[in-house]
């Protein structure tokens, strides 16, 4: 007699349901991992979503703060000039031909803060104190150019218009190489450069009276003074002005009265026979006493 092992039976109910679980395992496995990958998936975007939010508004605070020290209103600027009283106060103005902000500085130009706003193209300023100073506005049509002398004395927080000036029949040469400079020694004793003339003031800037070396056609482009009565003026002589155009020799002349007086310390007439057809001027001039420079 064959005894055959035990197998056990079972019914075809049985199976289905063993089935029926198996399957809701798979599933449920699947679905467990499918909803992980997708919170994972999520929480990357919002993760890059934030960072990106994050990085534009660290961009725009830092793009308004350096327009709200620099005073810039959103205008793109043309013209700066600056003018410190020691190592760490200064001031500088910004002008897009139209407008200028003025603004300060205390910390050596570390950082600035917008002082005021002026509506007028200010080309020069220049402090003597934390409170006095001056500015120079300039304004060109094809015939003239004008000029108007500003005073504060509440340190660049308000200008007032202290004198005009107006220079007509300039060439286009001498509006190319024109250049304005301004400097004070106190309250009152001051010179100016301006459409290749040397003014100066002993009233802070109510008047103005012309100074330039009293020389035909004398056109001056650069100046230097290391006191109120110390100083250089450098400029050009327009000669053959029918041969190629206008040509000019380079001079320089120092005064050691205010002005009153020039004497003729430089010339550059002639290098290699080029005089006639060739453009000579003083493009800049620095003294540290009346001897070096």
């Amino acid at each position: 007699m064959v005894l055959n092992a035990y197998q056990p039976q079972y019914s075809k109910a049985a199976g289905e349901i063993i089935t029926w679980i198996f399957k809701k395992s798979y599933h449920r496995r699947v679905y467990i991992m499918n909803t992980k990958l997708l919170k994972y998936i999520s929480f990357g975007l919002v993760m890059v979503i934030s960072i990106v939010l994050l990085l534009s508004i660290v961009m725009q605070n830092s793009y308004n703060e350096n327009n709200e020290n620099s005073g810039n209103n959103g205008n793109s600027y043309n013209s700066i000039d600056l003018s410190f009283i020691d190592e760490n106060i200064g001031w500088a103005v910004q002008s897009n031909g139209y407008a200028s902000d003025i603004v300060k500085t205390i910390d050596g130009g570390e950082n600035w803060l917008n002082i005021s706003s002026y509506k007028g193209n200010i080309i020069k300023i220049f402090f003597i104190d934390t409170l006095d100073g001056w500015a120079i506005t300039q304004s060109n049509t094809s015939k003239a150019v004008s000029y108007a002398f500003l005073k504060t004395e509440d340190g660049g927080k308000t200008f007032k218009v202290k004198y005009k000036k107006t220079f007509k029949s300039i060439s286009l040469v001498q509006m190319k190489h024109q250049t304005t400079d301004l400097i004070f020694f106190d309250k009152n004793s001051g010179y100016v450069m301006l459409s290749g003339k040397l003014l100066k003031t002993t009233d802070g800037g109510q008047k103005w009276s012309t100074i330039t070396p009293n020389i035909p056609d004398f056109f001056v482009t650069e100046m230097c003074f290391i006191n109120v009565d110390f100083g250089w003026v450098g400029g050009s002589v327009s000669i053959n002005k029918n041969v190629n155009g206008d040509a000019y020799n380079a001079h320089i002349y120092c005064t050691t009265d205010g002005g009153n007086k020039w004497l003729e310390q430089f010339r550059v007439s002639s290098i290699n026979g080029y005089q006639k057809t060739h453009d000579y001027q003083i493009n800049g001039i620095s003294f540290i006493d009346n001897k070096y420079g």
